[in-house]
């Protein structure tokens, strides 16, 4: 297992980018700039839009031992695509921002990549970006574009 704290944030940022890259549901044409950016350019078409966010906090909203790393992605991003369906969208973009702890295990990040990315390939939208924060508390917080 490899600790969060033995490699760079830009390590991690690509060897979830290759999870992720199984999973784009954007025409490339529509996408501008996305992950390793600070921010990614969408051009959406000409349809309503909604935007959404939730966060999930350790100890709050989950404990970290009693949910496995797959189902926690699927959850916190569940939430935020039942929230776009209630305004009769569907998702497009998601935008992920992850407080991890130094001795975060990066395993157990990439599983919870496989989880947002089995929302993804059965419902649509595409991860296309976010941010890696240290903290003293693990949390997911997730924004997501529907139209």
């Amino acid at each position: 297992m490899t600790l969060v704290s033995e490699i760079s944030e830009f390590e991690l940022i690509a060897r979830l980018e290759n999870i992720l890259k199984l999973s784009s549901n954007i025409p490339d044409a529509q996408i501008k700039f996305a992950i390793g950016d600070d921010a990614a350019v969408i051009t959406p078409n000409s349809k309503n839009q909604v935007i959404t966010s939730d966060a999930l906090v350790e100890n709050v909203h989950f404990i970290y031992n009693q949910i496995s790393m797959y189902n926690l992605g699927w959850k916190s991003l569940a939430s935020n695509y039942s929230d776009v369906a209630s305004m009769g969208c569907d998702p497009l973009a998601v935008s992920i921002t992850l407080g991890i702890k130094k001795n975060q295990q990066v395993e157990d990040l990439e599983k919870i990549y496989e989880g947002f990315t089995g929302i993804t390939n059965k419902f649509g939208g595409s991860i296309i970006g976010g941010d890696i924060v240290k903290s003293n508390d693990f949390f997911i917080s997730i924004s997501v574009i529907g139209q």
